[in-house]
């Protein structure tokens, strides 16, 4: 879609998909399903070539799906239903979309804060802290990279119990502890639970990307959250692990 968006040619775009799922194109029991789904978005699109178009006539017309179907143990009722799905689908390529979608207009965000920012959070009765890594400009989604802190304490925090605080420490994929990250996006700060109040800035590496799919993605609110779950129950079997480390570069890059 953020290439349809970007006002690539929508043939351009089919063919990309036909390579990008050619093995599957190669698979009997998976072809039409893939044929099907392109048909209907260059249909959405108000642009189906003649070709797709033939593609699934001959799909349809020779009961070629429906021996699949047959094949893999379908019921007569469910057999019934599908060859009527098929010929209602056939019908409506034949006829052009009265209102094709169009590309929209990708609107362009800067991201909430800026790298080195230092946010104290509002736990409703104790503060935790972030420290933001990276921020884009003019960008889809304007992403900030953030780092959380393990800290939860009564008072408000200090630039000082930021730069000599730790990560808060969360287990990978493969039960291993690392600093949890996180990308959040702008458009969704405004519906943050908590508050988040920058206090000041700090200097990080600028090795960090912007954006990068070895972090996660995430809502503001998963931030907080994170840091009143790991302190209602810290683990007793992590080892601690310093900002001034992870501010230096990318331990990851």
């Amino acid at each position: 879609m953020n290439a349809f968006n970007a006002n690539v040619e929508l043939q351009v775009l089919s063919n990309e998909i036909r390579e990008k799922f050619s093995s599957s194109l190669d698979d009997p029991d998976e072809a039409n399903d893939i044929l099907f789904a392109i048909a209907k978005a260059e249909w959405d699109c108000g642009s189906l070539s003649k070709n797709t178009l033939t593609e699934i006539s001959r799909i349809v017309e020779s009961g070629a799906d429906i021996a699949r179907w047959r094949q893999l143990g379908a019921s007569p009722k469910d057999l019934a239903k599908r060859n009527e799905a098929l010929l209602v689908f056939l019908e409506k390529l034949k006829t052009a979309n009265p209102r094709p979608k169009k590309p929209k207009k990708t609107r362009l965000r800067d991201s909430i804060f800026t790298a080195g920012d230092c946010l104290a959070i509002d736990l409703k009765g104790n503060f935790g802290g972030a420290i933001v890594l990276t921020g884009q400009k003019e960008s889809e989604w304007g992403l900030n990279l953030i780092l959380v802190l393990d800290f939860m304490m009564p008072k408000f925090p200090s630039i000082e119990d930021f730069k000599k605080g730790q990560c808060l420490m969360v287990k990978n994929f493969r039960e291993q502890y690392e600093p949890y990250l996180q990308y959040c996006y702008a458009k969704f700060f405004k519906k943050a639970e908590y508050d988040f109040q920058k206090i000041g800035n700090i200097q990080v590496g600028e090795s960090y990307d912007a954006e990068n799919e070895r972090y996660s993605y995430g809502h503001w609110n998963h931030i907080p959250e994170s840091i009143l779950k790991y302190n209602s129950n810290p683990p007793t079997d992590v080892k601690p692990r310093k900002v001034s480390e992870m501010i230096s570069k990318d331990p990851f890059g």
